[in-house]
């Protein structure tokens, strides 16, 4: 048995229903789950950490991530695409006969990347929705890391592409995705259970608008028969309601609901896109109302859809419809601390109002939310008997001190940079701020050189063959040597 013990200066620990803050105590761990909280034991133990500085506190639950390099979603920010109804991710949709955006990246490069951006910042249970990464090179990326992951083969019953014209439409597969389903329940068959039970899987359709209803009823089956939940992005895009209106009469979340797949199976992604959000025209609570009876639990990531000029209508109205709200971090940047900062505000600007929602509301749902929505009690909180997933958090400069409330501490004032120590089944994961024997600075520049050879690639897919400064041009322009010129 391995027997690690940290001095808590502060820790943000569980009392069986809600997180509550304990001044100067201890926390115990016998090998991957928290034995105590309370006085020091008598007993030797194999480590003991020092936090008496500094915050002790679960770690995030990061329910919605796609590991790879970012390149594609860096592109599309912040420019607008009035012709794909302003949906950025339509715009790395590949021309017809093309191969994807993604097909150079590289679990070992992308992938590790990620998981270490996700490590150092406090998360230590991820559900990865992929990006290109090939699926069974990052179950060893996640399982030599040491972080625990939900993962699986993303699949769909038709493709967005650009036709010899330009224009966008979907490419439906004969099979309508039952054989890439199949895929995706061999892939949790052979992979589950394995790193000591920190990988999991999980069912991934892609799209609303690109899953036929057999696949959708499919899927569910599966889900139900492999003990598994389902997430999907959803009621994401204008576009999207757009095309399920013309094809179903009916909104996506409707639609979902008149097949009977909603339920607490179902983990829906970004979901701003519903009745009631004035963009929609179409008013009312009705989809919010079916996800909230339903138990659907929201994958909320609100810097996404905040740089695509959305935000949710509000994320108040959500919680008061009865859903459970998880928060992910999308693409990046991988940083929950940001993305909770993010969540806060933007739930008080929808509702114009100070207490809309509080840091305690959003903690709340990167740590609890999460393990819920992935029905793992002993995950997001600190209690005996609970998974001993833990991260260590230093305030102790300007810019944080004066500090009084660790959770209002943490999501008005922290950084990434904060988190000195993370555990994950009771092993240190994240020591002092660096992951133990990573070279940091060959991963960076593996991360770079692979980055330019995924943009010069991209005239091969793009619809109008672009470069990629002609499809994002800087917003710094370059110089090929300085010169001086008021005119």
């Amino acid at each position: 048995m391995t027997r690690t013990l940290i001095r808590c200066g502060s820790l943000i620990a569980f009392d069986g229903r809600r997180h509550r803050f304990v001044r100067d105590t201890h926390l115990l761990i016998e090998n991957d789950r928290i034995a105590s909280i309370g006085p020091a034991p008598r007993d030797a133990v194999d480590e003991t950490i020092d936090a008496s500085r500094q915050i002790v506190l679960p770690g995030y639950v990061n329910i919605h991530t796609h590991t790879g390099s970012t390149v594609a979603t860096r592109l599309v920010t912040e420019r607008a695409y009035p012709e794909l109804a302003n949906a950025g991710y339509l715009a790395f949709s590949p021309r017809v006969g093309a191969a994807g955006v993604g097909r150079f990246e590289q679990a070992a490069v992308g992938g590790a990347a990620s998981v270490v951006e996700l490590l150092k910042s406090g998360t230590t249970t991820v559900v990865d929705l992929g990006q290109g990464c090939d699926y069974d090179e990052m179950v060893d990326v996640f399982g030599r890391f040491g972080i625990r992951a939900y993962c699986g083969r993303g699949f769909r019953s038709g493709y967005h592409q650009f036709d010899t014209d330009g224009k966008l439409e979907i490419r439906w597969l004969a099979d309508e995705g039952l054989g890439d389903l199949d895929k995706a329940i061999g892939f949790i068959e052979q992979h589950a259970g394995e790193y000591d039970g920190r990988i999991q899987g999980m069912l991934l359709a892609y799209q609303g608008d690109t899953t036929s209803d057999r696949l959708l009823l499919e899927t569910q089956a599966a889900a139900k028969r492999l003990g598994v939940q389902v997430q999907m992005h959803a009621a994401q895009s204008l576009y999207e309601l757009n095309e399920m209106l013309g094809r179903t009469g009916r909104t996506t979340v409707q639609h979902f609901a008149e097949l009977g797949f909603l339920g607490p199976h179902f983990i829906i992604a970004h979901c701003p896109f519903i009745t009631g959000h004035p963009a929609t025209k179409l008013p009312g609570d009705e989809d919010l109302t079916l996800l909230g009876k339903n138990g659907v639990h929201l994958a909320h990531s609100p810097t996404t859809i905040g740089r695509r000029g959305h935000m949710l209508r509000s994320l108040a109205r959500y919680r008061a419809a009865g859903m459970n709200i998880a928060i992910g971090t999308d693409h990046f940047p991988r940083d929950m601390v940001y993305e909770m900062r993010m969540a806060n505000i933007m739930a008080k600007l929808a509702d114009e109002s100070p207490d809309a929602i509080t840091s305690m509301d959003v903690f709340n749902a990167a740590t609890i939310g999460g393990a819920d929505a992935l029905r793992r009690p002993d995950l997001g909180r600190l209690f005996p008997g609970a998974k001993a997933d833990i991260q260590i958090v230093d305030l102790n400069r300007f810019g944080a001190v004066p500090l009084r409330d660790p959770v209002q501490d943490i999501v008005l004032c922290a950084t990434a940079q904060d988190v000195r120590h993370v555990l994950v089944d009771g092993k240190i994961v994240v020591r002092d701020g660096g992951i133990p024997g990573l070279d940091e600075e060959a991963l960076l520049g593996a991360l770079q050189a692979n980055a330019a050879r995924i943009m010069a690639d991209i005239p091969s897919w793009q619809w109008q063959e672009k470069t990629v400064d002609e499809m994002a041009p800087r917003f710094v322009e370059p110089m090929e040597s300085y010169r001086y010129d008021p005119s």
